[in-house]
């Protein structure tokens, strides 16, 4: 029953796994981790816990508080909250070539936008 429930989940940890492009032709593709409800860059330096974007995703170095919404019509929630954490605001795509908000960051991590505007969101209420 314990290497039931192991393989259970393993398969269930895996089943969010994504691959996203940087370009609509797909050549350049990254594949995706979930941090703490936050998909960021998957790669050695987010694996160990030290590229931007996890510590974005973690809440770690800023103060949320800090953080202030400019809610002007027309304008992109998530490029502001970029700007704000010195990312670069970027539009990737998914594989059915949907464009997804991502902000990419110096070490050249990124994190989905809007999964982060999401949990900003959740811990303001």
């Amino acid at each position: 029953m314990k290497k039931f429930f192991l393989v259970f989940i393993l398969i269930i940890s895996d089943a969010w796994a994504e691959t996203i492009f940087s370009d609509s032709a797909k050549k350049n593709a990254f594949e995706l981790e979930i941090v703490d409800s936050v998909k960021i860059s998957k790669s050695k330096l987010c694996s160990e816990k030290k590229c931007q974007a996890y510590k974005v995703a973690m809440l770690k170095n800023f103060d949320l508080k800090k953080i202030v919404w400019d809610r002007k019509r027309g304008s992109n929630p998530t490029s502001k909250m970029c700007h704000l954490l010195s990312g670069t605001p970027r539009i990737y795509y998914l594989n059915d070539l949907s464009e997804i908000s991502v902000c990419e960051f110096m070490d050249g991590s990124f994190l989905l936008a809007w999964d982060l505007l999401d949990k900003f969101n959740k811990l303001r209420r």
